[in-house]
C-alpha cells in the first residue's frame, strides 16, 4: 500500500488518525479546493515544480468557493509543502494541498470551519506511459468555472473516463458547442501542418502552469503559438502532431488524433 503523509492544520498526522468522518460538508457535496505538485531530486536534494505558482492558483479557487482564507497565508502554505517533502527525503512525490470544510452537513448556505490540509505520497515519472491514445468523449465538459482547480470540474472527467473505450488511455473532451477543452486531467496542445502550435484558450481550459512552462519553452525556441477556440473539425487534416500538459505527467505525445467522426489515426 503506498504510503501517504499528511499534514493537516499544521500537523503531521500519524496513521491511525488518517481516516476522515463521512459526515465532512466537502465529501458530501463536492466543494474542495486543491494543488497538484510535483517534487523532484537531483544532485543538490529536493525541489518542487513552481511552488509559488501552484499556491497563488489554489488560494485564488479557495477564495472563490468562500472558503475563509485569511489565516492561511501563501508563505505559510508553501512551508506546509516544503516540511512534507522534507519528511520524505530521497523522495520523488506528487503533492497535493487542498481547502475543505469539515463535519457538519445540514446547512448549505453556512458551511462548517475551513480546513487545510497537504498530503504527498510516492510518485515517479517511470510509472507514467510517454505517448497515449485519446478518444473524443460523448461527455461534454462545462466550462463555467474551467479557470479554477476545484472538485465540481472533476466530475465531467471522471464520467468521460469511466465510460471510454477500453482501446484508448484517455479522452477528449469537448464544450457544448464543439470546441476542444482538454483530456481528463490535461491542458493539449497541436502542431499543425505548418509548423505552428495551437492550444485551446482559456475560456475553455485551466490555465494550466505546465502549460505555461510548454508555451515559454516553444517561444524561446522561435516556435509560433497560438491560444484560440479550436472546434473539433478543425483537426481533420491539419494536425501532424499533439500533446498534453499538465503537472502530474508532465508532457505525453499522443499517438492518435482524434478526428471529427470520432475516429482515430495514426500520426
Amino acid at each position: 500500500m503506498t504510503s501517504i503523509t499528511i499534514m493537516h492544520q499544521g500537523k503531521v498526522l500519524e496513521d491511525e488518525n488518517q481516516n476522515y468522518k463521512p459526515d465532512v460538508f466537502s465529501l458530501n457535496y463536492a466543494v474542495t479546493a486543491f494543488e497538484g505538485l510535483r517534487s523532484y531530486i537531483d544532485k543538490k536534494g529536493s525541489f518542487i515544480f513552481r511552488l509559488e505558482d501552484h499556491v497563488v492558483r489554489l488560494l485564488k479557487s479557495a477564495e472563490h468557493l468562500g472558503f475563509n482564507v485569511k489565516k492561511y497565508s501563501k508563505e505559510y502554505i508553501q512551508e506546509e509543502i516544503i516540511k512534507c517533502v522534507q519528511l520524505n527525503i530521497n523522495k520523488e512525490l506528487y503533492i497535493r494541498p487542498i481547502f475543505f470544510y469539515e463535519s457538519g452537513i445540514m446547512n448549505l448556505k453556512n458551511p462548517p470551519t475551513t480546513n487545510f490540509s497537504v498530503f504527498t505520497f510516492e510518485h515517479s515519472r517511470k510509472e507514467l506511459p510517454d505517448i497515449i491514445s485519446l478518444e473524443v468523449s460523448k461527455h461534454r465538459r462545462d466550462i463555467s468555472s474551467i479557470d479554477k482547480k476545484i472538485s465540481k470540474n472533476y466530475y465531467d472527467s471522471f464520467m468521460a473516463l469511466k465510460n471510454k473505450s477500453l482501446n484508448f488511455d484517455d479522452v477528449l473532451l469537448l464544450s457544448s458547442d464543439n470546441y476542444i477543452t482538454e483530456t481528463s486531467a490535461h491542458n493539449i496542445f497541436f502542431v499543425t501542418s505548418d509548423n505552428k502550435v495551437i492550444t485551446p484558450s482559456l475560456e475553455f481550459c485551466l490555465d494550466g502552469i505546465t502549460r505555461n512552462t510548454a508555451i515559454s519553452l516553444l517561444k524561446k525556441r522561435d516556435v509560433g503559438v497560438v491560444e484560440r477556440p479550436i472546434n473539433l473539425n478543425e483537426l481533420d487534416g491539419n494536425i501532424v502532431a499533439a500533446f498534453t500538459t499538465s503537472t502530474a505527467s508532465e508532457i505525453r505525445v499522443i499517438k492518435s488524433r482524434p478526428l471529427a467522426k470520432v475516429k482515430t489515426t495514426s500520426i
